[in-house]
């Protein structure tokens, strides 16, 4: 959730320039993060869980397709957009959480201000 968090905020203090950021949730993926659990639950898992070369498709195509170079502050689930949870889109976490960054990495609080929006 902090990742999602921290990229929906950066997506808002960014807007306008060139950079952007999306989150995504690459699915349920056969890593070797299971390998402490009972060989059967493994086993389980591995008939739901996706490869790591399938998990991996969501990130090479928001890092390389050009047609996304302006889309930002999105969230992705096996490359498509999808609505993130609830609390995701929470503003007021997302600002605890980067303030919270800043001050964890010792930068300064207008670090990346979010520019003043028009009232027009």
């Amino acid at each position: 959730m902090a990742n999602v968090l921290f990229a929906f905020e950066l997506a808002e203090r960014l807007s306008g320039t060139q950079v952007t950021s999306n989150a995504l949730h690459p699915g349920g993926v056969a890593t070797d993060i299971v390998r402490d659990l009972p060989w059967l639950v493994r086993k389980l898992l591995g008939l739901v869980f996706i490869t790591p070369e399938e998990g991996a498709k969501t990130s090479i195509l928001l890092a390389s397709d050009p047609s996304l170079n302006q889309t930002t502050g999105a969230y992705y689930d096996q490359c498509l957009i999808k609505k993130p949870a609830q609390s995701a889109q929470d503003q007021g976490l997302r600002t605890q959480l980067w303030d919270y960054s800043l001050k964890a990495v010792g930068l300064a609080a207008d670090t990346f201000s979010v520019p003043a929006q028009s009232s027009s």
